[in-house]
């Protein structure tokens, strides 16, 4: 389908949707849309260098916040895909929904629906994420590994991935439990008319 059929084909899903639905987010810095190269063989500032970024009180409103890795020049750990970028679902449970990721050494930050999930993706709980889940108010703690070219969420550190990002293609795969979701990138803040669209932000988006 035509990339800018497809774009308006969600858009216009959302607008109509009755269901509480929360106003879309979109970065509007063009920065966001491209991330830095990250080639550096000796980088001057590693991910472990910036703070982890946490969600705010009540989460971000409309605004996307700043990036968080914008400084950082390290190289992306062996095995991790590059999903760096803004991305819409355009099919799936969460049409509409649009992420930011972004990644430098085996670190991995994504901002979306109002909250930061950010953290080491090393395979420990301790370097994991450690957030809120905004629908419940309760905290959460994931654990993440980067294997095979997919970013896998593992909820209190178990050995079950609950959530899995990975790329098809040129496309994303945001899968948690037996639901995919493909989101295509966008290369620039989308136009006033679409970002003045609503977005559904059903509870379980908050999973990662």
């Amino acid at each position: 389908m035509n990339r800018i059929l497809l774009l308006a084909k969600v858009m216009l899903r959302n607008l109509f949707k009755k269901d509480g639905v929360k106003p879309a987010a979109y970065p509007l810095n063009l920065a966001d849309y491209q991330p830095p190269k990250l080639d550096n063989p000796n980088p001057t500032v590693l991910a472990a260098d910036i703070p982890v970024a946490k969600t705010p009180p009540g989460g971000y409103k409309r605004q996307f916040p700043p990036m968080i890795l914008a400084d950082c020049d390290e190289p992306l750990a062996p095995g991790a895909p590059d999903v760096r970028g803004v991305w819409l679902c355009t099919s799936g449970k969460m049409v509409g929904h649009v992420e930011r990721i972004e990644q430098a050494g085996n670190r991995v930050c994504i901002t979306a629906g109002g909250i930061i999930h950010d953290g080491f993706f090393d395979g420990t709980l301790e370097n994991g994420v450690h957030d809120i889940n905004l629908q419940t108010g309760m905290e959460i703690h994931v654990a993440g590994d980067l294997k095979d070219g997919q970013i896998h969420f593992r909820p209190g550190g178990k050995r079950f991935v609950a959530v899995k990002r990975y790329l098809d293609g040129d496309d994303l795969i945001w899968q948690y439990g037996i639901f995919k979701n493909r989101l295509i990138k966008l290369e620039a803040p989308l136009p006033e008319w679409q970002v003045s669209a609503k977005s559904a932000i059903p509870a379980h988006a908050d999973q990662s």
